[in-house]
């Protein structure tokens, strides 16, 4: 036998409904139906209720915050605060603040910091600071003695013709048990060349083979190129053999290379005179013309 009677509450209607077993003295109750209905006499409980339902997430003591949104800011604000200091670090530079004595000063600086000073002093042409600068920087922190920031010092000494102190640097990178690259021995190899001296740039050709790094077609054309500018043309001529024997084939830039500086040689042999020889792509070829002053 089932039964409903509606308990009446000051906030709800409850409808329940009951099975009485005839075989036994108990009862049990079992909802049927649960209905919930505003009460227009609710107080000021239930109206707070559905005011803290209706909170934006943020301010929800439930809801966690968005942790991606907070590295966000978190970024902007150290992005800003890194800016500050690089332009506040630059401006003290142009003022004339010798960048070893501000190193000293402030401690410490990140390598942001430390490389635009570097930038500095090379838009300046305070090279011979340079290296100094990086020293003192490095054993500020030792992790700062590896192969990245080695290289970097070589190759921007090496671009300026400051060939000894690269090779200096050069030195001391392989005494702290550094590998260097191909690219930092092609550093030094062109450096070496540009400057007349073969015998050392041939020396750091056979060092970079004992250490099983494959010359490629790069190491060879800066050879070339400095053969070309003290007309060594002989020169040129074994350099290619020897690039050939090392199975290096050269490609485009080796053969506009040797054409070029063949070129200026026929045409300095002839008319007793230098000459110009400019080259642009066209079509895909490479195209020369010469000035001729004879």
């Amino acid at each position: 036998m089932e039964s409903v009677v509606n308990l009446q509450h000051s906030h709800c209607n409850i409808a329940l409904t009951w099975k009485i077993n005839h075989g036994t003295s108990s009862f049990f109750f079992f909802p049927k139906t649960l209905t919930t209905k505003p009460s227009c006499k609710a107080g000021p409980f239930a109206s707070s209720l559905r005011s803290a339902q209706r909170l934006p997430s943020p301010l929800r003591s439930d809801v966690a915050p968005d942790s991606s949104s907070t590295k966000h800011t978190t970024l902007l604000v150290e992005t800003f605060h890194e800016h500050q200091r690089l332009k506040a670090l630059l401006q003290k530079l142009i003022n004339g603040s010798c960048p070893l004595q501000l190193l000293g000063e402030d401690g410490d600086w990140t390598k942001d910091q430390f490389w635009a000073a570097i930038r500095f002093l090379k838009h300046t042409s305070r090279f011979n600071e340079i290296l100094q600068l990086f020293d003192m920087w490095k054993n500020i922190e030792k992790s700062r003695i590896n192969e990245f920031n080695y290289s970097k010092i070589i190759g921007l000494l090496g671009e300026e013709g400051l060939i000894e102190e690269a090779v200096r640097c050069f030195q001391e990178m392989k005494s702290h048990n550094l590998r260097p690259s191909l690219e930092v021995y092609n550093s030094i190899i062109h450096g070496c060349a540009r400057q007349g001296n073969f015998d050392d740039a041939l020396f750091f050709l056979n060092e970079m083979k004992e250490m099983n790094l494959a010359p490629e077609t790069d190491t060879y054309d800066g050879l070339i190129e400095a053969y070309g500018k003290y007309r060594m043309y002989d020169e040129i001529g074994m350099c290619v053999k020897k690039m050939k024997l090392n199975g290096c084939s050269p490609d485009h830039v080796t053969y506009n290379l040797l054409i070029r500086e063949f070129a200026r040689g026929w045409f300095a042999q002839k008319n007793g005179k230098c000459v110009s020889i400019h080259a642009f792509k066209k079509n895909g070829f490479a195209v020369f013309y010469f000035d001729c002053n004879g």
